[in-house]
């Protein structure tokens, strides 16, 4: 039995420096900073050269670090909430848990990096730089990774959010185990809400056993837990996407009546965020309501 691992590191986003220095990897925003920092560092650089404000939202039992786009200020609107993958829950080859759960490459802050609409990155909590708030344990980004404190905290930052923003409506978009949450939060939001999934482990129980990881036991399963009713949500699933297969999403899709869509050519990282402006044009409903 082995635990599961962390997201592929990117060239924008890097962790090991002397390694990345030795061969020459240190491009684009990395390359303006002085020293190599830590990863949290790195996505707020990469955020600010976006131009997105840095808000640290409370939730019901964690804190969470959120970037917002400049759009998303503006009131009575749809906000696009973009959700992050799980990261680095484990080390060490799998067997000890990380000290720190953010992702060497932030996928969902890269797709929000491509998105024209008003946007806000939500993180996770105990993710950039919060894992040593008192209320994280480090169960919180392993096997209760997607638990009741998590998505309650996460649907609670998100309607305080929404409420200092006068939003209208919102769209969670879930790269991996964001997906899983954005799909749990819905229950709990307080404005319209549809979601949209890219290659997400949705039914949790079959995806643990089909890479003999140890049982995510203390983590909700949306495969029989979802509580989509009345909530439209599409899940894109990578033809090629070894990590989560494209039978589990279809599955979960036709269970709770959502939309399945398969795209040729893709993977479990590759290559979301090159085709994600394609698919925010041409999908019906992850645009904002004119």
């Amino acid at each position: 039995m082995s635990y599961s691992t962390a997201t592929p590191l990117h060239s924008g986003f890097v962790t090991n420096c002397s390694s990345a220095l030795r061969n020459g990897l240190l491009a684009g925003f990395i390359g303006a900073l002085c020293a190599c920092s830590s990863l949290s560092d790195q996505a707020d650089a990469f955020a600010s050269q976006q131009g997105w404000k840095r808000v640290i939202v409370t939730g019901d039992t964690f804190r969470h670090v959120s970037y917002q786009s400049r759009q998303a200020s503006i009131p009575r609107q749809t906000v696009h909430v973009y959700i992050e993958g799980d990261g680095r829950p484990w080390e060490a080859g799998g067997f000890i848990a990380s000290t720190d759960p953010t992702p060497a490459r932030p996928l969902a802050l890269e797709l929000m990096a491509k998105d024209p609409s008003p946007s806000l990155y939500l993180g996770r909590p105990c993710y950039f730089g919060l894992a040593t708030d008192t209320a994280c344990e480090t169960k919180y980004w392993t096997s209760a990774r997607y638990s009741t404190p998590v998505i309650a905290s996460m649907a609670t930052a998100l309607n305080h959010y929404a409420r200092a923003q006068d939003a209208e409506r919102l769209v969670l978009i879930g790269y991996s185990g964001g997906g899983v949450v954005a799909t749990l939060m819905t229950q709990h939001l307080e404005l319209p809400v549809s979601v949209v999934t890219l290659g997400s482990n949705l039914d949790i129980d079959t995806w643990a056993h089909n890479h003999r990881f140890l049982p995510l036991d203390q983590s909700i399963n949306p495969m029989n837990s979802a509580g989509l009713d009345g909530v439209r949500h599409r899940h894109f699933a990578g033809a090629l996407d070894a990590n989560v297969k494209p039978d589990i999403i279809q599955r979960f899709s036709s269970k709770h009546n959502g939309e399945f869509v398969l795209l040729p050519g893709v993977d479990h990282s590759c290559c979301w965020v090159d085709i994600w402006p394609g698919l925010l044009h041409h999908e019906q409903g992850t645009q904002p309501e004119q």
